[in-house]
């Protein structure tokens, strides 16, 4: 008997070696996205803006570059025409190419196509939890404990005594 539930999906630690790597990537993906649809009509746009995506996804997951043909083919109806059905096709191979490149144990249309609906259905909701497991709290406390409260204490120390000493407050040394 089959079973209907979802399957398992590994889930693996952010590298912290690619960390930086991925931050640059995204942020330099952001730039990109801003300069090609702020105040820009969709065209050609949109196909550039596909192809750094999956061009950046490849280069973070260098393990796996066996399925460029996939996303590439799925990006030529757009450079023809962009309408909606072409945005569905861009979507979609996207999200296949993005799936096979970081999932490597498919091993039917089934469980592509569920991982595909994982990736687009489930995936949004993921973001949080991965933000609050990247996100380092011992670091950041540790950080904030060592820097942030002696600045905090010296800067009111010295505040209080400019305010007690009447030849600092006046502001005249002479």
């Amino acid at each position: 008997m089959t079973s209907l539930a979802p399957p398992e999906i590994e889930t693996r630690s952010v590298d912290n070696k690619l960390l930086p790597v991925k931050i640059a990537a995204t942020l330099a993906l952001a730039a990109l996205a801003d300069w090609l649809f702020y105040d820009q009509r969709l065209g050609l746009s949109v196909v550039i803006f596909a192809v750094a995506l999956a061009c950046a996804s490849l280069f973070v997951n260098l393990g796996n570059l066996g399925h460029r043909r996939l996303l590439l083919a799925g990006l030529l109806p757009a450079i023809e025409e962009l309408n909606a059905a072409s945005l569905v096709i861009i979507v979609l191979a996207l999200g296949a190419g993005l799936m096979l490149t970081t999932n490597h144990h498919l091993d039917g249309l089934a469980a592509g196509a569920s991982s595909l609906l994982d990736l687009y259905l489930v995936g949004p909701f993921r973001l949080f939890r991965d933000v609050i497991c990247a996100f380092n709290w011992p670091a950041f406390t540790r950080g904030f404990t060592l820097w942030c409260v002696p600045l905090v204490l010296g800067s009111l120390f010295i505040l209080l005594f400019v305010a007690a000493n009447p030849l600092l407050a006046n502001g005249s040394a002479s």
